[in-house]
């Protein structure tokens, strides 16, 4: 094989060559980087991660953009660890192959779907390399997260929110127990579960979401915008989005700064719901004319005047009002007027 001769410059020192694991993006053409399609161009021979190269995904990406990657040698990772027993086998096997080619001073190409540094095969690869003294490096790129994010049009994480990635389903109710954004991908078993667990959640806590995408950037490509959506779902190139309010929705009327109830009262509950909040026992908000419950107003019967009916609101008494009662407040404090006009 004629070596390249840009990856000279690439050669470690003693004259090997470098192996790359290169990010292609989860599956539209147009989400691969210009230092991943330099990297193929730079490289003299490229592992796709199945065969026929015809139906490989990461082929189909890098040829829409790379017509001439078919001037490489081409092989597949499946192909190099064929022979091995169990999975540390082949990934041993596919390490080997590509060291004997990094010693004749090539330089080797991985192009992996989505971002090479989560959950790749490659990752295997890699390691082993390095521990036998091989250089190898990360090509980064889009990964299928970020895409669905974009597709979906949700945030991953913000402020001080907390963002949880995790493969397939196993222990799926104790993770969607973990507060913040969850990640579901790559699942492999039970796909119809999963999806039921993760709509019973949403449905049981309040403040839980969900959304997610099949195929993204592919062919075939599912959205499902919230969690009633998700049972059009399919395949393993899924990706879920759960929002989690984790173990404190499990307790949501726990006595605390903001809610305590107060049962031994001959009045409570004092509005027609099961729990109220007792904090502000007499609404703060009652002598606004314009407040964010839902009072009605009424005429008395013996002065004519409007009076202020709140029977139904119970607005104040629930605890995810806290703030903004106390917002309101301030404000009303701070302007030395009433509620403020929406213009």
């Amino acid at each position: 094989m004629k070596r390249n001769e840009e990856n000279k410059k690439a050669a470690g020192a003693e004259g090997r060559g470098v192996c790359l694991g290169v990010s292609v993006g989860p599956g539209a053409a147009g989400q691969v980087t210009l230092e991943a399609l330099d990297a193929i161009r730079r490289s003299d021979v490229v592992y796709l991660p199945t065969a026929p190269k015809e139906e490989c995904a990461a082929y189909r990406i890098l040829c829409a953009m790379l017509p001439e990657i078919d001037e490489k040698e081409i092989r597949c990772m499946e192909d190099a660890g064929r022979a091995g027993e169990n999975m540390a086998e082949r990934h041993a096997l596919m390490a080997r192959e590509t060291e004997e080619l990094l010693d004749r001073g090539l330089t080797v190409a991985y192009p992996t779907l989505g971002e090479t540094a989560l959950y790749s095969t490659y990752i295997y690869i890699h390691e082993q390399l390095v521990r036998d003294g091989y250089e190898s490096r990360f090509v980064s790129g889009v990964s299928s997260v970020q895409a669905a994010c974009a597709k979906l049009g949700a945030r991953l994480g913000t402020g001080k929110e907390s963002v949880h990635i995790f493969p397939g389903s196993e222990d799926l109710e104790e993770k969607l127990r973990t507060a913040g954004t969850l990640v579901f991908m790559k699942p492999r078993k039970d796909f119809a579960g999963m999806i039921r667990t993760i709509r019973e959640f949403v449905a049981s806590h309040e403040g839980a979401s969900a959304c997610g995408v099949s195929n993204c950037g592919m062919e075939g490509e599912i959205l499902a915008k919230n969690a009633d959506e998700l049972e059009k779902l399919e395949g393993y190139f899924t990706v879920i989005l759960v929002r989690s309010p984790g173990d404190a929705a499990e307790d949501l009327y726990a006595p605390g700064p903001d809610y305590f109830e107060n049962r031994a009262c001959e009045y409570y509950p004092c509005h027609d719901s099961e729990h109220i909040n007792c904090l502000f026992c007499y609404c703060p908000m009652y002598f606004l004319e314009r407040c964010a419950g839902r009072p009605e107003w009424k005429t008395s019967s013996t002065t004519g005047n409007r009076v202020k009916v709140c029977t139904d609101c119970t607005f104040p008494h629930e605890r995810k009002n806290y703030e903004k009662v106390m917002d309101i407040l301030k404000y009303n404090m701070r302007e030395g007027r009433c509620w403020p006009d929406p213009k």
